[in-house]
This record gives C-alpha cells, structure tokens and sequence, in this order.
C-alpha cells in the first residue's frame, strides 16, 4: 500500500498548502542586512551579511535623491528593501518600466544607510543639528554647472560665484575676481602680487594729482 493510501488526505492538503505559500513567499524579495564593498556614485555593491545563506553580492542604488548625494564607503552598513516590482528603469540599471511580472527576490533592491549605536558624534553637534560631512569635504553648489559652490575641507573654506572666489585657510585669506586678487595674511596684504603696506608709486606729483601704479 503506497504512502498516498495510509496519509488523511486532510492532513495532506494542510501540508501541501502551507508547501505552496512557502515557496511563492520565497520567490519575493525580502529586507537584508549587509554591508558595501564598492562604489560607482549612487550605485553599490552589497555583500549579505546573514549567518546560514551563501547569496551573491548584488549591485542596486542607494536609497535618496537626485540632490543630496551620500558619500557612501565601502564597509558601509546598511539594509537592502525589494521593491514589489522591477525599477531598472529609474534606478538606470536597466530600462523600461516595471510591471506585474514576478522578479527574482534580489533583482528589486535598493540600499538605505543604517545608523549605528557606535558612531562618534560630530564635534558641537546636539540633537537640533543637522550635521554634514563627507570623508575628505563637503560640497555645497546650486547646480552641476556650479555657478556658486561652498566647498569645506580640512585645508580651508572656498566660496566661488561666477569669476571670484574667495578661499579661506588657517593661514590666508585670498579673494580673487576676474585676473585680480587679495591676499592676506600673517605677512601683510598683497594686491595683485604687490605688497599693500610697503609699497612704491610711480608718477607722483604734488597737489591733489592722480599717481601712477603701484610699483
């Protein structure tokens, strides 16, 4: 007598039922934890940090906005959430627009950063700060065309709009627009490469004349 004759088909049809959701709900995507090993602009590599499951390293965007780009590094940690659909087409890792055809349960990922208990606070930050920084510097700009740009670094501070800029350091202060510029610092004030507080003039005359350059 075969095992089909001696089982409840009752029991069976339990069992076969709870079988088939298992595996349609294993087709779908689900929220893993891992980290990054490489980066090209907003889109990372992620190897799956789950004890138990040998899954490939998958590439998929980072969670955010065309306007704030994350300097994320690799070893970074963070979650990848499946979308229900295919977003290729707005991630740009491929083409096209989703629909409801099922995908394989890493191909719909997207990377969200995840905060971490053993991070160091930045320096005079507090709870009503909004703290930015990057590992080398922070760029701030109203465009790629970059008409006016704030860039901090550990060196200094460069402020630039149009053809001026103004650069400061722990050392100078430089302001330059067009093909002239100030420089200040601990030696004195230079205008144009000349020195402002020794300095000479050319075609001086007396009484209320105009002098030449500054020699």
């Amino acid at each position: 007598m075969s095992n089909a004759q001696k089982t409840p088909l009752s029991r069976t049809l339990s069992l076969f039922g709870q079988r088939k959701a298992i595996d349609e709900i294993a087709k779908r995507g689900q929220a893993l934890p891992g980290h990054v090993t490489s980066v090209v602009g907003q889109i990372v590599t992620v190897n799956f940090d789950v004890a138990g499951l040998t899954l490939p390293q998958v590439s998929m965007p980072v969670l955010g906005s065309e306007y704030i780009r994350l300097p994320i590094q690799n070893g970074d940690k963070g979650v990848a959430f499946p979308a229900s659909v295919y977003i290729g087409g707005v991630s740009g890792l491929g083409t096209g627009t989703g629909d409801d055809t099922l995908q394989g349960n890493l191909s719909t990922l997207v990377w969200v950063p995840v905060g971490n208990a053993n991070w160091t606070a930045p320096s005079g930050s507090d709870a009503n700060t909004i703290a930015l920084y990057g590992k080398l510097a922070l760029l701030l700009l109203d465009s790629f065309s970059a008409h006016s740009s704030v860039k901090l670094a550990s060196t200094g501070i460069t402020l630039t709009f149009g053809s001026g800029s103004i650069t400061m350091s722990s050392s100078s202060i430089t302001l330059t627009f067009g093909s002239h510029s100030i420089v200040i610092n601990s030696s004195g004030v230079t205008i144009d490469g000349k020195p402002f507080l020794t300095h000479a003039h050319t075609g001086v005359t007396t009484g209320p004349g105009t002098s030449g350059p500054v020699a």
